[in-house]
């Protein structure tokens, strides 16, 4: 059985542990070219008062639309155009999100 030497064991990890790190990126895909469909669900809405269902469907969930943002607030929704409008502060942004679309710069 043939062992290649120190030298040629670190070279063959080390490309291996750069190849390791190279393949995840061909999976990224860009915020504007996201699934807008099966978002993963967490929480749950807790009906306190029979008037939120007059606001919020029965059937609504809480929906991860993007994890890409430290610090997201002001959500509106824009019933006309079917968009979610959101402050990225971090990044001195308001973004937009549209079904079908996926998450983007707005201003």
């Amino acid at each position: 059985m043939h062992v290649p030497a120190p030298s040629a064991r670190r070279t063959l990890l080390f490309a291996l542990l750069l190849a390791a790190l190279a393949v995840p990126s061909v999976f990224v895909t860009p915020a504007n070219a996201q699934a807008t469909q099966n978002f993963p669900v967490i929480g749950t809405i807790h009906r306190l008062d029979p008037k939120l269902d007059e606001l919020i469907p029965k059937d609504a969930k809480i929906e991860v639309l993007s994890s890409r943002f430290q610090w997201a607030e002001g959500p509106v929704w824009d019933k006309a155009s079917g968009t979610l409008f959101f402050s990225d502060v971090i990044a001195n942004q308001t973004m937009h999100w549209k079904e079908g679309e996926g998450v983007s710069v707005y201003l």
